[in-house]
């Protein structure tokens, strides 16, 4: 028979060598500070005992933590309920994790809450697997639904073409006083024609999902290459910096990628930065090499490794924040006369070199865009 002792022993060291996060609050004190972690505790968010002990648990809260589920966690603690709830907390050293945090209320024997026994599971790498297969599954969908309604699109766009030439060729057999508006009007009916022409090619291209031609080639000479092509679609006030890291190693690292998609990923980026700024003013391309984590590589949904960190900085007045989690979706746009490919295209660009595309916080005015490619290493294509 096991007696309480043993059983309290057994307890003691269940929760020391538990892999789940364990933590006990104490309720009899004002803001319910932590009394206890076990070490799963101090590996999950690299806090130690001594940094966490007497302090709310909040402190693993921050910018990007939902409210909703804050709420959660703050009415059950008044209605002394349990509760269950998935939200964003923060290490130590600043990276993110999702939490599966279960909050339980325990009573003394005479019935009052003297402590809260919670549990943490990190569950970052289970919902990152589940947001990249249904993103997939969407953005299948949109190819087929896209593909569709661009055959559509160009099959009504021939007669109008065909129509513009048509009626350029009667205008010379026009009164001359009316010789000018025709023009006018022929080469709007092409000038919009071409436009719509260019958007049905690019929704076709997410459509058939073309195979990528990638090559190994020097990052800088890739980067000086496709900067090289963008300059020339910008207007004069818009100005071009670079800047490349030396490499520790004195070898320049290569990346594997098609060369005209990569002069498509600057286009639009350095083009959105123009016109952000109205024409006026600069855009600094920076390149270096960064590790990234196995955290980080959980949310950004690629692999832990070495990549080509590539920034992209201009001095407009930067995205509000009420948009930014929209920037990436298909056919969003805030420009008159958009499409709201730009940037989509940029993102299945960088996931199909197994890479990815983020916007940077930035202090005060402008935007700044990374994107990360993994690093050509011999013997992979």
């Amino acid at each position: 028979m096991v007696t309480r002792m043993i059983l309290s022993n057994l307890i003691d060291r269940a929760m020391e060598t538990s892999t789940f996060s364990v933590t006990l609050a104490d309720a009899t004190r004002p803001d319910v500070p932590l009394s206890y972690v076990n070490p799963a505790f101090e590996t999950l968010t690299g806090y130690t005992a001594g940094d966490a002990l007497g302090r709310n648990c909040r402190f693993l809260q921050g910018p990007e933590t939902e409210a909703a589920s804050v709420h959660a966690i703050s009415n059950a603690i008044r209605e002394a309920r349990s509760v269950t709830t998935t939200l964003l907390n923060y290490r130590k050293n600043g990276t993110k994790f999702w939490n599966r945090f279960q909050l339980s209320p325990v009573k003394s024997e005479e019935g009052n809450i003297i402590a809260y026994l919670g549990v943490q599971i990190d569950m970052t790498h289970d919902l990152s697997i589940s947001a990249i297969e249904t993103e997939r599954q969407k953005m299948e969908a949109l190819g087929r639904l896209a593909g569709g309604v661009a055959h559509e699109i160009n099959n009504a766009l021939q007669p109008i073409r065909l129509w513009g030439d048509m009626l350029d060729g009667m205008i010379p057999s026009l009164p001359d006083s009316l010789q000018s508006d025709a023009r006018i009007c022929v080469d709007g009916i092409r000038e919009h024609s071409v436009f719509a022409r260019d958007v049905v090619e690019r929704i076709l291209a997410f459509g058939r999902r073309a195979k990528d031609q990638s090559e190994p080639a020097d990052l800088v000479v890739r980067v000086e290459d496709a900067v090289g092509f963008s300059r020339s679609l910008l207007p004069g006030g818009t100005t071009i910096t670079t800047e490349h890291a030396k490499p520790e190693d004195g070898v320049q690292p290569q990346i594997s990628v098609d060369r005209t998609r990569f002069i498509q990923v600057f286009t639009n980026l350095v083009i959105n930065a123009s016109d952000a700024m109205d024409g006026r003013g600069r855009v600094h391309i920076a390149s270096r090499i960064r590790n990234v984590d196995g955290v980080e590589a959980g949310t950004l949904g690629v692999a832990a490794g070495r990549y080509a960190a590539i920034t992209v900085a201009d001095t407009g007045p930067g995205i509000p924040p009420e948009i930014r989690d929209d920037i990436f979706d298909p056919f969003y746009t805030t420009k008159s006369g958009g499409t709201g490919l730009g940037l989509f295209t940029v993102q299945g660009i960088m996931r199909t070199w197994g890479g990815a595309i983020t916007l940077k916080p930035s202090v005060g005015s402008g935007t700044v865009f990374e994107i990360l490619i993994p690093l050509h290493t011999e013997g992979t294509a």
